[in-house]
């Protein structure tokens, strides 16, 4: 089977073309990189980014490389990124064996990211219930804590004892 690089043909569809070629890189293993980079070059089709590609060719030597220059020469994407962010954050749940403090560190992390970056608020009472719904808790603990959210700040929450008592290990 011949595997097919993705073309690129329109600036708005980098990311969602950026993901089909990881998926390609991944599964060409016969092909090195030094080879994988000029074949994603060659399927780049807007003329100024190609062009740009082809002068620098001698030094992107994996698809990854390629893939900086790209985003390099679009520039950055701000919309795109607070929608991939806030789309990480907004799925955000504990693993399997996670601990109760790391789960809330891991939250409290991405959500000051998106409110850091892209000076994002989101109410404490809406923080709050995701943390609780996104910690995997026992639902007696749930209902403690959702009773409350309305009335104290996520920084309460992520230090209530109600909380740090994981019932579910």
């Amino acid at each position: 089977m011949k595997e097919r690089v993705p073309i690129f043909e329109k600036k708005e569809h980098f990311r969602v073309w950026k993901k089909e070629v990881e998926v390609w890189d991944r599964i060409s293993k016969r092909v090195d990189q030094d080879e994988k980079a000029g074949k994603v070059i060659l399927a780049v089709k807007i003329l100024d980014i190609k062009e740009s590609l082809l002068n620098a060719q001698s030094t992107l030597k994996c698809v990854k490389n390629v893939f900086d220059y790209i985003e390099e020469l679009l520039g950055k994407d701000p919309v795109g990124e607070l929608f991939e962010k806030y789309k990480d954050f907004d799925t955000i749940e504990r693993s399997e064996g996670e601990t109760i403090k790391a789960f809330i560190k891991r939250f409290t992390q991405s959500y000051e990211e998106l409110e850091r970056m892209y000076s994002l608020k989101i109410p404490d009472a809406i923080l709050c219930y995701k943390l609780v719904e996104g910690a995997g808790i026992d639902e007696n603990t749930k209902k403690i804590i959702s009773a409350n959210c309305e009335t104290v700040t996520l920084d309460q929450v992520t230090r209530s004892p109600v909380l740090c008592v994981d019932t579910t290990a």
